[in-house]
Order: structure tokens, then sequence, then C-alpha cells
């Protein structure tokens, strides 16, 4: 509650007001981070390995269109899903 009312205080009189983010840095391991650190590492982990799942499913299906074997209107991911 301070915390506001310092900024309001500052606003009405000073006609500007100054917001520091408060610290949200631990320990972790023995390592100092921070969690908006961490949260920006893991969203971009987690579109690193969808983009690496769709290049692993787009190898699989050239493989497949590769294989003489296999016409070109059967290859799909069901098909070699069930294959």
């Amino acid at each position: 509650m301070e915390y506001r009312s310092k900024i309001n205080y500052d606003l009405k009189n000073k006609g500007s007001a100054s917001i520091t983010l408060l610290d949200d840095s631990f320990e972790i391991f023995g390592y100092k981070t921070s969690l908006s650190f961490l949260i920006s590492k893991y969203i971009k982990d987690i579109i690193q390995y969808a983009n690496n799942i769709l290049d692993s499913l787009a190898q699989v299906v050239n493989c497949a269109l590769l294989y003489p074997q296999f016409p070109k209107d059967m290859v799909d991911f069901g098909f070699l899903y069930s294959t």
C-alpha cells in the first residue's frame, strides 16, 4: 500500500513517477537467476522443441516419398503411423 501511495503522491506533486521493478531473483543450485529469465528461456525451449518435431515429421515424409515402394498419394501421416 505504501508503494502505491508514493506513486500517487509523486504523480500529483511532481507530475511524474518512476516505477522500479521488484527484485524477482532467487538462487537455485547455487546460481542466482531471475524468474523472468527462466520464463523466457522455457518459452524459447518449447518453441525450439516444436520446430524440431515438425522438422522430424517432414523428414519422415521425405523418406517415405523417396522410397519407391509407396505411391505419392498414399503417403500421409496416418499411413506412416499405421505402417
